[in-house]
C-alpha cells in the first residue's frame, strides 16, 4: 500500500467512524444508541421468530484503521464450548451461577487481561 492509499484508507475510516458513531449518536463513550435502529432490529428479530426464521447477528470484517477509530474490542463467548452444554455453570438459560462466573472470570483473566498486560 502506498502513502496515498494509506491516507485514503485513514480518511475513509474517519468518515465511517463519524457516520456510525458521531452523527448517529452511537457514541460508545456515553453509551448512547440509535433508538430507531435498535427498535427496528428488535422488530425484525420478533418478525423472524414469528415466521420461524432463525435470526443471526454478525459483525463483518473491518480494516484496522476503522477498528482503531471505534476503540472497542469485541469478544463473543456466547457459543463457547466450555459452557454451552455445561448446565451446572448456569442459574438459568442466560446467567452464570457462582461456579460458572468464577470459571468465566478465570478465562477472561487468562485470555484477555493477561494478554493485554504483556
Amino acid at each position: 500500500m502506498n502513502v496515498a492509499e494509506a491516507e485514503d484508507l485513514e480518511a475513509d475510516a474517519q468518515g465511517a467512524y463519524e457516520r456510525h458513531y458521531v452523527n448517529n449518536g452511537n457514541l460508545i463513550e456515553t453509551k448512547r444508541l440509535n433508538e430507531k435502529e435498535f427498535n427496528a432490529l428488535i422488530e425484525f428479530i420478533l418478525l423472524c421468530q414469528e415466521k420461524n426464521v432463525e435470526s443471526i447477528l454478525i459483525t463483518t470484517p473491518v480494516t484496522l484503521e476503522y477498528k482503531e477509530k471505534i476503540g472497542v474490542q469485541y469478544y463473543d463467548y456466547s457459543s463457547d464450548e466450555r459452557f454451552v452444554h455445561c448446565y451446572q455453570y448456569f442459574m438459568n438459560a442466560d446467567h452464570l451461577n457462582c461456579t460458572g462466573a468464577l470459571m468465566f472470570t478465570n478465562i477472561l483473566e487468562r485470555e484477555i487481561i493477561n494478554i493485554k498486560l504483556h
